[in-house]
């Protein structure tokens, strides 16, 4: 969760990227945290999940090396409609549903028992089914040097 502005948080990241470029013969694949149930500043976490996954506006638009992947387990998490997956066509895509099953918390958590900030088992499974091809994906691209 973050606080009133995603400023410092994207510095931070922003920053990290000098030590990636730094360790190109390794390959980093950030993990976005899941949403909570409730949180204070949701519409900002929505948009830093999305500046983060963004190659061509987000984190990674002037990074040019390519072992840096961000994967939006937040965003898979807040709707069974959204998604960051690879498409039918092969690439990778990261969709926010424009009609939310809960429109009053559509950047919180969806799959949670109620009674904590876990997600779900449900919740679990589509973020692997969608993460494992992604990394795959990925994996290939960083040892083949395409970007």
């Amino acid at each position: 969760e973050v606080g009133d502005s995603i400023d410092d948080e994207k510095e931070i990241y922003t920053d990290l990227l000098g030590y990636f470029s730094a360790h190109r013969d390794k390959m980093f694949v950030l993990i976005i945290p899941p949403p909570e149930i409730s949180i204070d500043s949701a519409s900002l976490t929505r948009e830093l999940s999305q500046w983060l996954v963004d190659r061509e506006n987000g984190w990674l638009s002037s990074y040019v090396h390519n072992n840096v992947y961000a994967f939006n387990y937040y965003n898979i998490l807040t709707d069974p409609n959204n998604h960051h997956y690879v498409n039918s066509d092969g690439k990778e895509e990261n969709l926010v549903s424009a009609r939310p099953i809960d429109p009053f918390n559509p950047d919180e958590l969806y799959y949670h028992s109620g009674g904590d900030d876990h997600p779900t088992g449900e919740g679990h499974q589509k973020a692997s089914a969608e993460f494992l091809p992604l990394l795959c994906g990925w994996y290939n691209n960083w040892k083949s040097g395409i970007h």
